[in-house]
């Protein structure tokens, strides 16, 4: 998904449930915001607080002496993301946990499925914990901290619905055929835009000896062989995948109305979470009008690009005056720039050189804001609920 789910779809759909405006922002923005922290280098830090120096699960200080932060990266930079999707580390750390969530730890190269809150798997456990946590008022989280946890883990909630049938890591079950792509907007057939990377006859080839040497020159990861067809929202498709049994299937979806159906777990879990006791908009008035609002062609705004992670700084005010135009009474807005802009409170030139990767280099001294704690505790407590303590452990 992009965000036109992540940010515009849950705000709609939070205001809908009858949270407040600041409430229904901060949860939308921080669930956008996973695709877009793409913060990968270390940097020194002054203001570590303590639940962070003192929580032996974590690995975010590189090191304590000289307050070195090792970033808890959730999204993948737009211009340098491609190379990173066959580094192992990117699989592990940032598209399975983030994207491609399994459905428990014993899974974790298996293929997504839809998530469903109380269906066991880590998601819904993950979302069910933070509920209890805040209505228990257990492990001092407030209604900040709340809204940012569940505006992370909904993230990752929707993409089990957009990535079904794909894996974070690198798998040859993850090579399929788009057949068909229709547009929902008009119902033309666009196919030769959305085709993918490979035909049918190749993954029967691929199917038929299970090597893919020589046969398929880009990485099996995700959804790239589909290009961003699972994505987009006003696009209905086809597509031959193979299954766990080593059999080529056929699957197909409507991304119009798979993505609806993942909005309405949404609007009932902000409304059991919050007790929301009157929502402002009846599930059926919201569905009807989430379908409108999915029928808007987001790459028409990437100038050809074909990139629609650029899509939070390119066609922001277009996709606001879009969702305003379909949800009037709401309003829109989302700067991933400020938001990182955010995390800094001050920073100043270190007078000294420190060891950092292998060298000395003159760094720069960071006073971070409580966001930037709390969004990077978050994100590697999701690692730890996933891989154990101290995933990270070999970087930090």
């Amino acid at each position: 998904m992009d965000i036109n789910f992540h940010y515009f779809a849950v705000k709609s759909v939070a205001l809908a449930a009858g949270l407040d405006d600041y409430s229904a922002q901060r949860i939308a923005t921080f669930s956008q915001f996973i695709d877009d922290y793409d913060w990968y280098t270390y940097f020194i830090a002054g203001n570590i607080p303590k639940y962070i120096k003192d929580d032996k699960e974590l690995d975010i200080i590189y090191d304590k002496t000289i307050g070195i932060i090792n970033p808890v990266t959730t999204g993948l930079n737009a211009v340098i993301s491609y190379p990173l999707y066959i580094v192992s580390r990117t699989q592990k750390f940032i598209l399975s946990p983030f994207h491609f969530i399994p459905k428990n730890r014993h899974s974790i190269y298996e293929k997504t499925s839809p998530a469903v809150l109380n269906d066991g798997s880590l998601i819904s456990d993950m979302l069910i914990k933070l509920k209890d946590d805040y209505q228990n008022h257990e492990n001092h989280l407030n209604h900040n901290d709340t809204c940012m946890l569940m505006g992370m883990l909904l993230h990752t909630f929707a993409d089990t619905y957009a990535h079904q049938l794909f894996s974070g890591y690198a798998n040859i079950k993850n090579l399929v055929a788009v057949l068909d792509v229709t547009n929902n907007i008009n119902n033309d057939d666009v196919t030769s835009a959305h085709v993918g990377t490979i035909d049918r006859d190749e993954l029967k080839q691929v199917n038929a000896d299970g090597n893919v040497e020589g046969k398929i020159t880009h990485p099996i990861i995700g959804h790239l062989a589909a290009l961003h067809t699972p994505d987009l929202t006003h696009l209905s498709f086809n597509m031959n995948y193979i299954d766990d049994q080593n059999t080529i299937n056929t699957y197909g979806r409507s991304n119009t109305s798979t993505f609806v159906t993942a909005c309405k777990h949404i609007y009932n879990y902000l409304i059991d979470v919050f007790k929301l006791e009157n929502p402002l908009m009846k599930w059926s008035d919201v569905s009807s009008l989430l379908a409108k609002a999915f029928l808007f062609d987001s790459t028409k705004l990437l100038n050809g690009t074909n990139d629609i992670s650029l899509l939070s700084s390119t066609g922001n005010a277009e996709l606001c005056n879009h969702w305003k135009s379909v949800f009037n009474n709401f309003s829109y807005s989302y700067d991933e720039k400020q938001i990182k802009n955010n995390f800094y409170l001050s920073k100043k030139a270190l007078k000294t050189e420190v060891m950092l990767d292998s060298g000395e280099k003159t760094g720069i001294y960071y006073t971070l804001s409580d966001d930037f704690y709390k969004y990077n505790y978050f994100a590697d407590k999701i690692l730890i609920n996933l891989y154990g303590p101290r995933p990270r452990k070999f970087l930090s």
